[in-house]
């Protein structure tokens, strides 16, 4: 009985003494280190999380285990990645990470820096590099911007403030594209100021009204510190609204393509915003080279666009259609036009002169009228007589002119026969389809002398003249033959 009751008091002992150590403890067997087991993903992967979480399972209890007993290995175009937390108590530890920026992998590993030991003493000596690691899918590295100037505006140029994920490198004036709607031309990236990972982009804001964006243009060089690059195509960015007080030309354009010799050509008017009371007289034309006679005729359109036909006059050179200011002009909201416009494109004419060759009668049986005939080089519109200029007839006098196409008949009645008589061809009035001009020309005649070519006295006739020669010479034959029988007969 002795025996039995002390094997019960020392396994009372021995049980109490084993309640006093806690369950989940152990010790490290002398001369044998604490280890990690595994280092494993608590999180879904692939991610684009920004913080994700693994966890660490060492061999044994351990204590003294911080942030700095770890280190991350990275691949791709990931940057920024950062240990943030830690948590977690005896064998096992669950550590935070922010997962940066870019694409690439994750993982966590022990390092073995003599701090972390086991409950029983016993130090880490073995560092870890054999975990899972996260697999991070974000994307394009996305700046993002803001508008720090006044929206709606009417500003002459506006800024966008760009900040970028973190610091990046270079950035030059090529690297954005304004982004336009409505009506606005002209609208240029002017100054880039900044470093880091902010920058100030100022864009003119040109003329007319409509929005303003930027882009990052397509072939931009911008990249981080590790030299990702930020696709373009990710980043967008709010727009300014630019509103102007009044209307405006954004340009004017010659719809004809080319160099023409056409009697009329169009032009393009377009203006900021929708405009009305438009008219012709809201038009001037600049002409270069010897054009004369070009008119605005015709106009058409609506809103912000309109269309102005234009004669050309005759001749060669430029025209440009300028739009004048002349109060008329007005927006939809009652604003007037009040900027004169003269930049628009001119349209080039270039036409070939048409000869003019007179051929007047070289005999007039009348000498009270006057026959010659107008040939030009190429069929000519609507010539008659108020395209001659008649010098030398009286005002009695009657002119007449028939045909057509290239050749004309030009008859002068009513004359007294004396006159000496200059024609000359009105310059810049007699032209063709394609409105080239027939060349100047000048011819002077006596018409007595010309009559007297033709109406003779019998004496100065040329066929009388003819026949008394014939006679003379019959006669002279007959004398001789004469001659020469009186001398005949003297002999015999």
């Amino acid at each position: 009985m002795k025996l039995i009751k002390r094997i019960v008091q020392v396994s009372v002992v021995l049980i109490l003494v084993s309640s006093l150590i806690p369950a989940s403890a152990s010790l490290a067997a002398p001369g044998k280190g604490v280890t990690v087991r595994s280092v494993s993903l608590l999180d879904p992967n692939p991610t684009s999380a920004e913080v994700v979480r693994f966890l660490v399972n060492f061999s044994h209890p351990v204590i003294d285990v911080d942030l700095g007993d770890f280190g991350l290995t990275l691949t791709g175009e990931i940057s920024g990645v950062q240990l943030v937390g830690i948590s977690g108590t005896g064998k096992t530890r669950t550590v935070s990470v922010n997962t940066g920026l870019g694409n690439g992998t994750i993982r966590l590993d022990v390092i073995d820096n003599d701090t972390i030991e086991s409950t029983g003493g016993v130090y880490f000596e073995h560092g870890f590099f054999g975990g899972q690691a996260y697999t991070i899918e974000k994307g394009p590295i996305v700046p993002v911007a803001a508008l720090p100037d006044a929206n709606p505006t009417s500003a002459d140029s506006v800024d966008f403030v760009i900040t970028f994920p973190g610091e990046v490198g270079s950035i030059g004036l090529s690297d954005f594209t304004p982004i336009t709607t409505g009506m606005i031309r002209d609208v240029a990236v002017l100054d880039v100021q900044g470093s880091g990972d902010t920058y100030v982009i100022s864009v003119s804001t040109g003329h007319g009204d409509g929005t303003i964006s930027l882009a990052i243009s397509e072939n931009n060089k911008i990249s981080d510190l590790n030299g990702n690059p930020f696709e373009s195509a990710a980043f967008s960015a709010d727009a300014y609204s630019v509103e102007r007080p009044f209307p405006i030309v954004l340009d004017v354009l010659c719809l004809s393509t080319g160099i023409t010799s056409t009697a009329s050509v169009d032009f393009s008017v377009i203006f900021s915003r929708p405009v009305i009371d438009l008219d012709k007289d809201d038009f001037a034309l600049a002409a270069t080279g010897d054009l004369a006679g070009a008119a605005v005729t015709s106009l058409s359109g609506t809103g912000a666009e309109y269309t102005v036909g234009v004669h050309t006059g005759t001749g060669s050179g430029t025209i440009r259609l300028d739009v004048i200011d002349n109060d008329t002009i007005e927006d939809l909201n009652g604003n007037y036009f009040e900027e004169p416009f003269s930049g628009g494109e001119p349209c080039t004419i270039q036409r070939e002169t048409i000869e003019t060759i007179f051929h007047p009668g070289e005999y007039q049986d009348d000498p009270g009228s006057y026959v010659f005939e107008v040939v030009f080089s190429s069929p000519v519109d609507g010539f008659d007589g108020s395209d001659l200029l008649i010098s030398g007839i009286s005002d009695t006098a009657i002119v007449n002119v028939t045909g057509s196409g290239a050749v004309y008949q030009v008859e002068i009645t009513g004359l007294s026969g004396d006159e000496q008589i200059t024609i000359d061809l009105v310059p810049n009035t007699v032209q063709n389809e394609e409105g080239n001009v027939a060349q100047a020309s000048s011819r002077t005649e006596r018409i007595a002398d010309l009559v007297a070519k033709s109406v003779l006295t019998p004496e100065e006739s040329p066929a009388n003249n003819g026949v008394s020669a014939i006679w003379i010479l019959l006669i002279a034959v007959l004398v001789i033959i004469a001659v020469v029988m009186i001398l005949t007969r003297r002999k015999k």
